[in-house]
């Protein structure tokens, strides 16, 4: 097993070399840019790393709208002290403040995530739809991002009655206003996809493992590859992917947790039996049994070098829990000159 291991180290090492060296055998295509998440949870770290790093980035996406109990979008919990700090950090650092609409239903027993139902019937109605795109345009003009990305997720190829008019009217009104709109489309064939032509996409290059399944890998270049049809209708033809930096460690116990950049490294690194599987991605089994599967910066390289075969754009999800490591992959995959303001 540990020979084993060693070899793959060595391959995966001759890659990396040969994937940055100029004698490499093909060159890998720059993203013309490389946008990121921050996540209302998590944004007092996220925003840290855009006071170093923002530079490095042409748009960030604050993951912050969510939907109430009847389907009407609002902020998420403690917005207001992060909408202000992230204003200031795209004036400082260069980079476009945009915004995340997600199908988080927050009321009084909690949160449902990726709620559907509610959304059928609110957007079957014509009067329904006319104010749920007018408070969702209201919400973004108000706060002062210059665009959306509308995350409603968990839609399937039957729900183009509902969503293809939301899209479509979204698409107009926000541009209308001078506001930017992209969808986030996921990675599985039998879920919605936008009308072609009508908004600018980015794929979620992730999902392939995770709490909904067995260990294994998020993604792999392989997998990434299998995603370019999905991005096939971006209207510029310059459709973005969407790259997970964090890990997953399945217990003993058949429970998943999810880990950050650096938590997954750090892990890694300590343990006694790892090595690099499906896709070239590291993985590590703990001292307890645990198996951890996670990123590096050859993995992110690798899947970047996949992704730019059909993919003109590079988002990361997400900030928040990084270390130098990250930054300098992201500046190695961008590959041209755009120094850190």
């Amino acid at each position: 097993m540990m020979k084993k291991n060693a070899l793959v180290w060595m391959v995966t090492a001759v890659q990396a070399f040969l994937l940055f060296s100029c004698a490499g055998p093909k060159e890998i295509r720059a993203p013309r840019s490389i946008g990121a998440w921050v996540v209302y949870w998590d944004g007092e770290r996220g925003l840290k790393e855009l006071e170093t790093h923002g530079g490095l980035f042409d748009r960030v996406s604050l993951f912050a709208y969510e939907l109430e109990e009847g389907g009407r979008p609002q902020s998420a919990p403690g917005l207001e002290r992060l909408i202000p700090v992230f204003h200031r950090l795209a004036q400082e650092r260069g980079f476009s403040p945009w915004v995340t609409l997600v199908n988080d239903m927050r009321g009084s027993q909690g949160v449902r995530l990726k709620e559907t139902e509610t959304l059928r019937r609110l957007l079957s109605d014509p009067e329904g739809l006319r104010r749920h795109v007018a408070d969702i345009v209201s919400l973004v003009e108000k706060d002062g991002f210059a665009g959306l990305d509308l995350d409603y997720e968990g839609f399937s190829t039957d729900d183009r009655a509902v969503l293809d008019p939301l899209i479509t009217a979204l698409s107009l009104t926000l541009k209308e206003r001078g506001l930017g709109f992209q969808v986030v489309v996921e990675p599985r064939k039998d879920r919605y996809l936008p009308p072609a032509g009508c908004a600018p996409v980015v794929v979620m290059g992730y999902n392939l493992h995770g709490p909904h399944s067995g260990p294994g890998p998020r993604s792999t270049p392989t997998f990434i590859r299998s995603l370019a049809p999905r991005g096939q209708g971006d209207p510029s033809g310059e459709a973005a992917v969407a790259l997970a930096v964090g890990g997953f460690v399945w217990g003993k116990d058949r429970k998943v947790k999810q880990l950050d950049w650096i938590t997954g490294k750090a892990w890694g690194e300590k343990a006694r039996e790892k090595g690099r599987g499906e896709g070239e991605v590291p993985f590590a089994r703990m001292e307890d049994g645990s198996l951890l599967w996670y990123e590096d910066e050859q993995s992110l390289a690798l899947k970047w070098a996949a992704a730019a075969e059909d993919f003109r754009r590079l988002m990361v999800w997400r900030l928040g829990g990084n270390d130098e490591g990250l930054f300098a992959a992201l500046k190695k995959i961008r590959g041209r000159a755009r120094g850190e303001r």
